[in-house]
């Protein structure tokens, strides 16, 4: 595979140097420029030199005229102002207007020159276009332009804030594609956590809430949903491709700052006034840039420094006036632990108020550009971010006792759960040139860290005290799955592209090579965990249980995932044009990752699994150089002949990096990585000890209950995420610049993620009073610790082992109508409605593999479950954003979303099915109360109720619930910002401003508020308490919510409140 590598790679390094012609076709991080000289009577004007001068840093482009006329430059930097000069003998000099241009643009100008028999001073022609209409436009897509992101409302000045204009866009989901599966571009260079924590949002420092680039740096970027241009790979989703501002040769530059405080917020949400401790954001900084030396070298540099304090968010919240619904614990009971942790064992775990969280971020970009001659252009450009954050959480659970698995959460005292710190550097420089008048040539490299650790403000181990209410506790010290975690990132990447013509058809080779080292600590719970029954017990000293993870003699550093990825990426494109109106675009890609393979199991080696068809489990065999195939072609139609009316689309095959956080769990989970202790009875808890050094290795007297590890492995043959898009779309033209579009994309899946846990025997049974419910294993009358649900696993050694394959079933279509305006006249403005629908077999929305696997509703059996509604589907976006020049040089702009709530599934509380895990199989609903065992004629009735009020509970009776058929309630986000811009000496300006999060909350304090019954995809409604032989079907008690109230709204959140911030932008 190797010796196959090495010769694609010389194919493409040696294709251009054949007989070839001129090059022409804009690159990722740039625009083009083309079109065509001729006479007066049409006839092409051959061999004309064409000039290109960028009037603000000097640029220069120069080609001659190919023999019909046709000219193009590639690389073209975006923006302005451009001007195109045409010249040949015995014709009079032809120059155009000024002209900027737009990311991925291609800028389409014809100049006719005049016979004349001397030289005379050149003619002007105007020039004008719409990226909006380009030739280059195949699938949908959003242009965001520096005067736009400097004019919408935002409260975190991130470029990414703006995704959510785009019609296609919910959050990070793109056209209800997973949002891991997306790639964020910044100067070509890839700008993503690709590691990608589902905290992360994709972006590197993201669960700092670090932002990837500050707006002040941001020239312009794109969102691409379906761009078929092969050279843009490295997703499935969407591309966000951004390029940033260069110096010019004039000094230009900005001050700025923002605040927000607790008296700039509506009042608390839901009427419930929680104690909140100050709120308190600045942000300020600064952008400067100019030339070193005039139209050669020029520089720029921007700073952002946010200030961040703002209250904890949490729909769990003891309020002031005593226990809140759902929270289950006194305020004397909170400081009776703390007060014994404090004095009896020395540390301060913090009180039970919602505190105050700090989020501080550093963000710093500077960029060189040097022009080294006409067609040969340089940039070196670098982000440095630092971020912090404190990470708590509440919760309330029950049944916590019933396995280690629940040895975690609670109710966090402000002093503990931990410290999020992100450190960024990213380093990149890019080289563009003409080389023989022929061959366009552009080449980026890129290195990136990034370090994320997670630090302890008490390093001790978990403490859990039960509360006053079943399922209820107080959380204090080290969180479990910060004990030991931190990730380290390198990435290198290198692409080259050279493109050139042959007759009419423009051609372009290129290569994208990715270098990635991961390092990965997660060893949850090795510092241990003591659960105490009560505030007594841990004065005493008296843990009921104690849980712990060790290494292994095979693995004494425990479940570390340390390796390295190489990805290799090879594609061919040529664009051409059969008419002169249409532009088609083919292209080849291919991509090739390779990775080490984790350690061998021989144990697992030698066991016979069914599923396997009686093969053993290669946890050593692991998916490297398979081929990823990406095909596409695109057309561009322009049936007017005037880019007023255009039809364009494609189909073709993308191909995306996976997350590669799912692939570690290979490296860390073979089965030899790790051993658990849990001591969970009177006579085997061993004594209690606070020291994070000398915390037990083994229960005291009788046999402990051993933890058996979970297995991840994959399928030698298994490939990376690949979707297969088809896309058809229109704009016309109506008028006043207006540009009417329709969007129509159909997305199915070609290689997804498919969980199987292996180590199941198989079927064992069904449950006919259940609508036929799959049994894995056998459930007890009375389930307690000595009768528990029993699975029918293969062997007893290992838990769950998981098998990650591919399959093909899920599928998404997206329709889109949308009218815009780009900024003129002194307005810009689009309004879309977007229809999406999404189905898939699992909804990958966790880091862990065995948390996707039980996080995700079970809805038919393990081998075979249906294609139901996806967590990302959202079927209903309503997005109007515009912004518009006021009188007395006022602005006002606005954004507003509305859309369909989260979906979400009502499940039991318990192994229903006996697949060995909880929580994760739907509710059968009940028709009546003989249709259900359990529950009294009161609780019947309260269970009843609920369910004759939510619809997709009562439209199901008689059957289990179908994974996601129930939402939550529509959303509404309406942000606005007014400013007033002051003039100042010699053309400079103050931009006073004054934004406003959720306007809709402000007029009206009913209004804007986000409420949720259900959590992710699963919401407990019944809980499951034994087995009813007879009528072959559970045995419930009601879990309707855990008690908290229907269509509830998160405390403290400012989702759900008015927020205001005053800000202030110099510029000069």
């Amino acid at each position: 595979m190797n010796r196959y590598i090495w010769s694609v790679g010389l194919l493409l390094a040696v294709a251009p140097f054949g007989n070839l012609g001129t090059a022409a076709a804009q690159g990722v991080t740039t625009a083009a420029v083309t079109g065509r000289i001729s006479d007066e009577s049409g006839a092409p004007v051959a061999l004309a030199e064409v000039l290109l001068i960028n009037a603000s840093t000097g640029e220069r482009h120069s080609v001659r005229a190919r023999d019909d006329g046709t000219y193009s430059f590639e690389h073209t930097s975006v923006g302005g102002p451009y001007s195109l000069t045409a010249r040949a003998l015995g014709f009079e000099p032809k120059t155009s207007t000024a002209f900027s241009v737009a990311l991925g643009q291609r800028f389409v100008l014809d100049l006719a020159l005049k016979r004349a028999a001397v030289q005379v001073s050149g003619i002007t022609v105007s020039a004008e276009s719409d990226p909006l209409t380009s030739p280059s436009r195949t699938g949908a897509s959003t242009f965001l332009s520096d005067r736009a992101i400097h004019r919408l409302p935002t409260l975190n000045r991130s470029f990414t804030d703006f995704m959510s204009t785009a019609p296609q866009i919910v959050g990070r989901s793109v056209a209800g594609q997973n949002d891991r599966f997306n790639n964020i571009q910044i100067d070509g260079g890839s700008n993503n956590d690709i590691f990608n924590l589902g905290s992360t949002n994709g972006t590197p420092g993201g669960s700092m809430n670090a932002r990837p680039l500050n707006i002040e740096a941001v020239k312009e970027y794109q969102i691409q949903i379906a761009p078929f241009d092969v050279r843009q790979g490295g997703f499935v989703g969407g591309l966000v491709n951004a390029v940033t501002k260069s110096g010019e040769n004039v000094f230009h530059g900005s001050a700025f700052g923002y605040f927000q405080n607790q008296r700039y917020v509506g009042r608390d949400t839901a009427g419930i006034k929680a104690p909140v401790a100050k709120y308190d954001q600045e942000q300020y900084g600064f952008s400067i840039g100019g030339p070193i030396i005039q139209d050669r070298l020029h520089f720029f540099a921007s700073g952002d420094f946010r200030h961040d304090a703002r209250p904890f968010a949490s729909s769990v919240q003891l309020g002031s006036s005593g226990d809140t619904t759902g929270v289950g614990i006194t305020a004397a009971r909170f400081d009776s632990v703390r007060n014994i942790l404090k004095t009896t064992y020395g540390f301060d775990p913090g009180g039970f108020d919602a505190p105050t969280i700090p989020n501080p971020e550093t963000n710093l970009f500077g960029k060189l550009s040097y022009e080294l001659g006409t067609n040969s252009h340089v940039e070196v450009s670098g982000t440095y971010v630092n971020a912090d954050r404190v990470v708590l959480g509440h919760s309330y659970r029950t049944n916590y006792t019933s396995s280690s698995s629940n040895l975690r959460d609670g109710y966090i005292l402000s002093n503990s759960g931990y410290d999020f710190t992100d450190h960024t550097r990213t380093v990149r420089g890019k080289w563009t040139a003409l080389i023989a008048n022929r061959y366009s040539n552009e080449m980026i490299l890129g290195y990136s860290t990034i370090s994320d650790v997670r630090a302890l403000p008490n390093r001790v181990p978990l403490i859990l005290v039960s509360g006053n209410s079943t399922g209820s506790y107080v959380a204090a010290g080290a969180e479990r799955f910060s004990q030991a975690n931190t990730l380290d990132q390198r990435v290198i990447e290198f692409t080259d592209n050279v493109t050139f013509t042959r007759g009419q058809h423009q051609l372009t080779v290129g290569t994208h090579n990715e270098f990635f080292h991961f390092r990965n600590v997660f060893f949850p719970a090795s510092i241990g965990i003591w659960n105490f029954a009560s505030p007594d017990s841990l004065r005493l000293g008296l843990p009921n249980q104690f849980f712990r993870a060790l290494p292994t003699t095979q693995r004494p550093d425990g479940p570390i995932a340390d390796f390295s990825v190489k990805q290799f990426g090879f594609y061919a494109e040529d664009r051409f044009s059969p008419a002169h109106n249409l532009t088609l675009t083919t292209g080849l890609r291919l991509d090739i990752p390779y990775q080490p393979s984790p350690t061998f199991n021989p144990t697992l080696d030698t066991i016979a699994f069914p599923a396997l068809g009686g093969k053993g489990v290669n946890t050593g065999s692991f998916p490297s150089g398979n081929i990823l195939w990406s095909p596409r072609l695109g057309f561009n139609y322009d049936v007017t002949g005037d880019r007023q009316t255009v039809v364009r689309g494609g189909v073709g095959i993308f191909s995306g990096r996976p997350p590669y956080v799912w692939l570690s769990n290979a490296y860390g989970n073979t089965g030899q990585e790790q051993q658990t202790i849990y001591c969970n009875t009177g006579a085997t808890v061993p004594v209690f000890t606070m020291d994070p050094n000398n915390q037990p290795t083994s229960c005291l007297s009788g046999a402990p209950s051993a933890g058996r590890p979970s297995v991840v492995y994959f399928d030698s043959d298994f490939k990376f995420p690949q979707a297969l898009k088809v896309a058809i779309g229109a704009d016309q033209q109506l008028g006043w610049g207006v540009l009417g579009t329709i969007d129509f994309l159909y997305t199915k899946s070609i290689n997804q993620f498919f969980l199987q846990d292996v180590n199941l025997v198989g079927l064992q049974g069904s449950s006919a009073g259940e609508s036929g419910r799959p049994l894995y294993g056998t459930i007890p009358a009375v389930i307690a610790t000595a009768t528990p649900v029993v699975t029918a696993r293969v062997t007893g050694t290992y838990a769950d082992v998981i098998r990650n394959s591919n399959r093909s079933g899920d599928r998404s279509t997206s329709l889109t109508v949308q009218v815009q305006k780009r900024f003129g006249e002194g307005i810009e403005f689009s309004a879309s409605y977007t229809y999406t629908h999404v189905l898939d077999l699992r909804s990958f929305t966790s880091d862990i593999t065995s948390s996707n696997y039980v996080f995700g509703v079970l809805d038919g059996t393990v081998t075979s479950p249906n294609l139901r509604t996806s967590s990302f589907d959202r079927p209903h976006k309503v997005t109007l954003s515009g912004t518009v020049d006021a009188p007395l040089d006022t602005r006002f702009s606005l954004t507003y979303n509305g859309l369909s709530g989260t979906p979400f599934t009502y499940v039991v509380n318990g192994d229903i099915n006996a697949d060995g895990f909880s929580g994760n199989d739907a509710v059968y609903v009940p028709r009546s109360a003989t249709d259900i065992s359990g529950l009294s004629a009161a609780q019947f009735a309260t269970l009843d109720a609920y369910i004759n009020g939510e619809p997709c509970l009562r439209e199901n009776r008689g059957r289990i619930l179908p994974r996601n058929s129930c939402r939550n309630p529509w959303q509404n986000i309406f942000n606005a910002r007014l400013s007033k811009v002051v003039p100042t000496i010699g053309g400079q300006s103050v931009e006073i401003t004054a934004d406003m999060l959720n306007v809709l909350n402000f007029l009206d304090s009913r209004w804007g508020l986000i409420r949720v019954s259900g959590q992710n995809e699963e919401t407990n409604l019944l809980r499951l308490v034994g087995y009813d032989a007879v009528n072959q079907r559970g045995i419930y008690a009601n879990n309707i919510l855990n008690g908290a109230p229907k269509n509830q709204v998160t405390l403290n959140a400012l989702g759900s409140r008015w927020v205001f911030q005053l800000g202030a932008r110099y510029t000069f």
